[in-house]
């Protein structure tokens, strides 16, 4: 694999990982 698409998988696990903790957040949100 080269540095590029490791950086590319890396960004994209980066934006999962931040679009989970918005979900969180807004569940959350309706709990309250």
């Amino acid at each position: 694999m080269s540095n590029l698409e490791n950086l590319r998988e890396s960004v994209i696990e980066q934006a999962h990982e931040k679009g989970r903790m918005k979900l969180l957040d807004s569940k959350k949100k309706i709990d309250d």
